[in-house]
Parts: structure tokens; C-alpha cells; sequence
């Protein structure tokens, strides 16, 4: 008595096999989409917290005019943060000045500022500290008039949000 698989019976799983591989291959390939969706996700939720805690760390310090390096936290990095008039952040300005997002230099101070990740920032306009090589960048940071920003996913440049420092809004486009 023969025991074991015969050819046929062989031949059949094999082709069960590369029959699930065909149509679970996609969905495992799409993964990569959305773990970047997530990634994207995930930083604009906690740009736009930031925004709200920071613009309540205003309120509550007596805010009603322009602040600069407000202590909002214990952590000497986030008491660099400077307020417009409307209570918003701005960045950290060097030396005092404007309190206002007024060009692609504060826009990357902003992100700098107040979120704290990993993700690097970079600006085809303007290569200062803290703008990274575009190599080493996740994220594209514009200034686009009217005191706003725009950040765009490098990866995937469909994911971008867009700030206004003068209502706080932070919206994905």
C-alpha cells in the first residue's frame, strides 16, 4: 500500500495555493497606501491638537495680545512658541519682531514648534534650520499667503493639510 499524495492530488493544492497568492497579493501590496494614510493621518490630528492646546495654554495665561516663548509645559521646547493677536501659534520668531505667519521660514519654525515627531520638514524656498534635505524630509511645507501654511505628504502628495494662523483652522485638503 502506496501512502503520500499522488501527482494529481499534488498538483491540485499547488494550484489552490497560487490561486489564494493571486487574490490575496493586492490586498497585502495595498498595505504600504495605507499605512502612509495612517502615517499622514495620524500627524494631522496632532498638528491640529496642538494647535487647540496651544491656543488654550493662550486663553488661560490671560490671552489677549500677541505673546512671545508663552510657558505652556515643562519641556523647554514647546515655551519657545510665540501667539498672534487672535491667540494662534506662529512659530519662534528669532529675536522678537512680527508675531505672524508671514513666509516660508515661520512655517517650518511652526511645525517645528509645536509638534513634536521625527518627521523632517523641507521647503523647495527656503533651506534654514529647521528645513531638512528633501532626501530626509516626510513632509513639504509651503507658505501660502494670508498668514497659512500647507504641509503635503512627500510620499503621496494627494495628503497635505493646509493652517490659518489667524482663526486656528486646520483643515485637510
Amino acid at each position: 500500500m502506496n501512502k503520500g499524495f499522488t501527482l494529481i492530488e499534488l498538483v491540485v493544492v499547488l494550484l489552490l495555493l497560487a490561486i489564494t497568492a493571486v487574490v490575496a497579493a493586492p490586498r497585502f501590496i495595498d498595505l504600504s497606501s495605507e499605512s502612509e494614510t495612517a502615517v499622514f493621518e495620524t500627524t494631522f490630528a496632532a498638528f491640529h491638537q496642538a494647535v487647540n492646546q496651544s491656543h488654550l495654554c493662550w486663553r488661560l495665561r490671560g490671552g489677549d495680545r500677541e505673546q512671545e516663548n508663552l510657558r505652556c509645559s515643562d519641556d523647554a521646547q514647546y515655551n519657545s512658541v510665540d501667539y498672534n493677536a487672535q491667540g494662534f501659534p506662529v512659530g519662534s520668531l528669532e529675536g522678537g519682531g512680527t508675531k505672524s505667519v508671514g513666509n516660508e521660514h515661520d512655517c517650518l519654525l511652526l511645525w517645528d514648534t509645536i509638534l513634536d515627531t521625527e518627521q523632517g520638514v523641507w521647503s523647495a524656498s527656503d533651506s534654514r534650520s529647521p528645513a531638512v534635505s528633501k532626501e530626509l524630509a516626510t513632509y513639504r511645507s509651503e507658505y501660502t499667503g494670508s498668514q497659512s501654511c500647507r504641509y503635503t505628504l512627500l510620499s503621496d502628495t494627494s495628503l497635505r493639510f493646509h493652517y490659518n494662523s489667524l482663526s486656528g483652522e486646520v483643515l485637510r485638503l
